[in-house]
């Protein structure tokens, strides 16, 4: 299904838990897993991801392009901070204008 873009498709992180059993193995086993993961994700690097002092998981992650869903959700979050921006600007300016209002009747009536 192709549908024309109004704004450019943001890059998201995927990620996938790397499966160590499968990778502290064999020399050949290891570099088979390693081979299976780059044939499904090419530009997929192997990191190390240390939540506490002994305490580490490996993943495989790469960027890509967001899915129509993820673009969908992305746009309809920006268009409500941009509805919620607006409406505080025009509160902003209403009080604005009724505090002037106010000086110029505390002026004139004392």
């Amino acid at each position: 299904m192709s549908r024309e873009h109004t704004t450019p498709r943001k890059q998201v992180l995927a990620c996938l838990d790397c499966d160590t059993d499968r990778l502290y193995g064999s020399l050949l086993e290891a570099a088979a897993y390693l081979m299976e993961i780059h044939a499904l994700y090419p530009d997929a690097t192997l990191e190390e991801n240390w939540t506490g002092y002994e305490n580490m998981d490996m993943r495989f992650s790469w960027w890509r392009d967001e899915t129509d869903e993820e673009e969908k959700v992305r746009l309809k979050h920006e268009a409500t901070i941009r509805e919620k921006k607006e409406r505080a600007r025009k509160r902003d300016a209403a009080e604005a204008e009724e505090r002037k209002e106010y000086l110029r009747l505390k002026h004139k009536f004392g």
